[in-house]
C-alpha cells in the first residue's frame, strides 16, 4: 500500500518541480523511488521468511511483488545495457553517468506503475494535469507568450499534455465519467494551443484521429481535408522560421555523430559536448 502512495506522490510532485529537470528535483524523485524499492525488498524477504496464504477476497497484490512483462522487459534491458556501455565512450563522463541513473530510476518507476492499481496512476496524473493547465492559462493571460506552466519550457509542457490526453480519453468510464473525460481532454488541448508547440499540437491532433479510428468513430471527409490543409499550412510557416534551419543543422550534425559512433554513441546527455567536434557551422547547441 505504501508503494502505491509513493508512486502517486512521484506523479504528483515531479511535474510541478519543472518536470524534475533540476538536480534537486531529480534527487527527491530518486529518494522516493529508493524508499519504494527498499519497501519492496523488505516485503519480499518478510513473506519468504513467513509464508502465509492469501485470505479469500484479498488481492495477491498485498505481497508487493513486481511482475515483469516479456513484451517490455527485454527491450528495456537491452536499452539499459547500451546506455551503460555508452558511458565509457561519452564526450562527458559525468553527465552520462548521471543520466544513466536517471533512466534506471524511470525504468524502476515504470515497473512499479505497471504493478499497481490504475487509479493510483490515473487520478494523480489527471489532477496535476488540470493544475498545470490552469496555471498555464494564468500565464497566458497575465504574461502572454508561449506558456511553460511549471515546466522547463513550453515544448516539455506540450509533450506532457499530449501524454495525459491519451490517459484522459482511454481511462475506464468506471473511474472517470465520459463527460469528465471530454472536459479534461478539452482543457489539456487548449493548454497545448497556449504552449505554441507545433509538434505538440500535431501530435495531439494526429493521436486523436488515430484514437477515433481505433474506436471506429467516423470523421467526415471534409473535416479530414480541413485538418490536413491546416496542418500543411502550419508546417510551411514553421519551415520558414530561422529555428527550423537551426534544427536541420543540429540533425545533420547528429547524423555525423551516428555514422562516426554507430554502436556506442557519444554518451547520454553529452550531445552538446560532442557537438563541438561534429558541428557543420558556427551554430552551437544549448542541449
Amino acid at each position: 500500500m505504501v508503494i502505491k502512495y509513493l508512486i502517486s506522490t512521484i506523479l504528483l510532485i515531479s511535474p510541478v518541480m519543472r518536470a524534475s529537470w533540476d538536480l534537486w528535483a531529480q534527487t527527491v524523485i530518486h529518494l522516493l523511488t529508493l524508499v519504494a524499492f527498499l519497501i519492496l525488498i523488505f516485503s519480499k524477504s518478510s513473506h519468504s521468511e513467513r509464508p502465509q496464504e492469501v485470505p479469500v477476497g484479498r488481492s495477491e497484490e498485498s505481497h508487493t511483488l513486481l511482475s515483469f512483462y516479456s513484451s517490455t522487459s527485454l527491450p528495456l534491458f537491452i536499452f539499459l545495457f547500451f546506455c551503460f556501455i555508452s558511458i565509457f565512450s561519452s564526450a562527458n563522463l559525468y553527465e552520462s553517468r548521471n543520466e544513466f541513473f536517471n533512466i534506471l530510476n524511470y525504468v524502476v518507476i515504470f515497473y512499479f506503475a505497471k504493478n499497481v492499481d490504475r487509479k493510483y496512476i490515473v487520478m494523480p496524473v489527471l489532477f496535476i494535469g488540470v493544475i498545470l493547465s490552469f496555471y498555464g492559462f494564468y500565464q497566458k493571460f497575465a504574461v502572454g507568450g508561449n506558456v511553460p506552466s511549471f515546466m522547463n519550457n513550453p515544448n516539455v509542457f506540450a509533450g506532457y499534455l499530449v501524454g495525459i490526453i491519451v490517459i484522459a480519453l482511454s481511462v475506464d468510464s468506471m473511474v472517470v465519467q465520459n463527460k469528465i473525460k471530454i472536459i479534461l481532454s478539452s482543457v489539456f488541448f487548449i493548454a497545448i494551443l497556449f504552449t505554441g508547440s507545433l509538434a505538440g499540437l500535431l501530435s495531439a491532433v494526429l493521436g486523436l484521429l488515430f484514437f477515433l479510428y481505433l474506436k471506429k468513430i467516423a470523421v467526415q471527409k471534409k473535416y479530414l481535408i480541413l485538418i490536413c490543409v491546416i496542418i500543411a499550412f502550419l508546417l510551411i510557416v514553421k519551415l520558414f522560421e530561422k529555428e527550423s534551419f537551426n534544427r536541420v543543422t543540429w540533425w545533420l550534425s547528429a547524423v555525423k555523430m551516428i555514422l562516426a559512433k554507430p554502436i556506442f554513441g557519444v554518451g547520454l546527455n553529452a550531445f552538446a559536448d560532442a557537438y563541438q567536434k561534429y558541428k557543420l557551422s558556427g551554430l552551437n547547441s544549448i542541449y
